[in-house]
């Protein structure tokens, strides 16, 4: 995937039930241009692999996962 993993972390991490938190962090301006952002191809890009992370059903949670093992349901 070229993009949207950071998104998908915090998809997947609301579909488990837990906090997500922003925090900052120091760090040094990049040195070049962006690759993503820096052409319409790249941003067009970004945006569809978004779109593909926000289609995605939710991820199982492990109390989903527990409540199907005591019913022998397989998925």
């Amino acid at each position: 995937r070229r993009s949207g993993y950071p998104l998908q972390m915090v998809v997947r991490a609301s579909d488990a039930g837990l906090r997500v938190a922003e925090s900052d962090v120091p760090y040094r301006p990049r040195t070049g241009k962006s690759k993503v952002t820096g052409t319409w191809r790249g941003t067009w890009q970004a945006v569809r692999d978004m779109r593909g992370v926000l289609r995605e059903p939710p991820a199982d949670s492990a109390s989903d996962r527990v409540a199907r093992a005591g019913t022998g349901a397989v998925r």
